[in-house]
């Protein structure tokens, strides 16, 4: 094999983690995944990332070729929950924030870049009804659904470079961190905006969520300076980062500003942690440990929440949990790799609940569940 290349910054100096290949990995769309694929971190523009080889590619080509978005909830988009329980969906939280802090005119034409099923245009429309709605995907599997979206205009298919309209606002939602080479895309993106135009890229934020790095289907794991160091070098100035705007998520708002085509100061942002690939890994290792021991010894065992990071802890697990336990509505009731979705209150007396998330996280939702339903929770 040749000496692999950062699909970034096209340096050569990529080191490779050490123990990345031995976990089962996840796909993006919570199902599970063989273990495999190489994770590195480039020592040039410090972005971990997927070794991008063929094998990768196929990977990511079969992973889309059966992608089922929010399947655990019949495509219903996922709900985030504050610390006093109350829910929202993942995009009119986004929206909500984005209203509060980067007011929109009442009208003007936006472009949802991997719209999927509608969830952000939705969203983004009942806020801002005045507005002409687009999408684009790879496909056109979900036109039906986004026809019924008040606003909605078009769904564009195929290459970006194909498209020849100028937008007010384009939204890049959970879709650069699959994206091979995302300078020269975003460089695509840049010229689809007006000059007054905005961009809304958010990513998972692998050093609050580093079970985001198992996703097999994801090419880049940013924080924050390497995402505000890469836009900048596609030609985007930064106005508004936050990692609150929706957990686990970094947003980020930035306009297109041809003199900023290059790498920006660094370490700039306030109050982001920055973990390394090594640390990371080892965190999730160990807590596969305690996850394993738990079920051990526990006579029913199950896994709070039914997303990325409980998915990927079930599948490294010697066999499934009996059940998971999630508190969005929309899941409770179905079923998820053969397994029932139970709410927490339904937790059965003495079973074991394992909370698979980081700590702050994982006290909350113990601060919000654990003292007042049955069951032992443990993270």
């Amino acid at each position: 094999m040749s000496q692999p290349h950062c699909h970034i910054c096209g340096s050569a100096s990529l080191k490779i983690a050490s123990c990345s290949e031995h976990f089962r990995r996840v796909t993006s769309d919570c199902k599970p995944w063989p273990a495999g694929g190489k994770l590195a971190v480039c020592t040039d523009c410090e972005t971990i990332q997927a070794v991008i080889t063929p094998r990768w590619r196929e990977d990511a080509r079969e992973i889309y070729r059966g992608y089922e978005v929010y399947h655990q909830s019949g495509g219903a988009e996922q709900a985030v929950f504050d610390a006093s329980g109350n829910s929202q969906t993942r995009s009119e939280r986004l929206v909500t924030q984005l209203s509060a802090r980067a007011p929109l005119a009442v009208t003007g034409n936006l472009l949802d870049i991997g719209c999927g099923n509608g969830s952000f245009l939705s969203a983004f429309g009942r806020k801002l009804p005045g507005w002409k709605l687009f999408g684009a995907e790879v496909d056109g599997k979900d036109l039906q659904t986004l026809q019924a979206i008040p606003g909605f205009q078009h769904l564009y298919t195929g290459s970006l470079e194909k498209l020849h309209a100028k937008f007010d606002f384009v939204a890049l939602i959970h879709t650069l961190e699959h994206i091979e080479a995302p300078i020269a895309f975003l460089s695509s993106i840049r010229s689809l905006l007006k000059e007054t135009g905005s961009l809304l890229v958010q990513v998972p934020h692998y050093a609050e969520n580093p079970f985001e790095l198992m996703t097999a289907d994801h090419a880049s794991h940013f924080d924050a300076n390497s995402l505000v160091s890469t836009l900048a070098k596609a030609g985007f100035s930064r106005e508004n980062a936050s990692t609150s705007w929706v957990s686990k998520e970094l947003s980020l708002l930035v306009r297109p500003d041809a003199s900023r085509a290059r790498e920006i100061e660094r370490g700039n942002l306030d109050h982001i942690l920055h973990e390394s690939l090594e640390s990371s890994l080892s965190w999730l290792d160990n807590l596969l440990d305690r996850a394993r021991s738990t079920q051990r010894n526990a006579t029913s065992f199950g896994l709070f929440g039914s997303s990325i990071a409980a998915t990927w802890t079930a599948t490294n697990l010697p066999h499934l949990p009996d059940f998971f336990v999630d508190e969005d509505p929309a899941r409770v009731g179905r079923s998820h790799m053969d397994r029932p979705i139970i709410d927490p209150k339904h937790v059965p007396r003495g079973a074991a609940v394992f909370v698979a998330l980081q700590p702050m996280a994982a006290d909350a939702v113990l601060a919000r569940h654990g003292a007042h339903v049955s069951g032992i929770w443990s993270h």
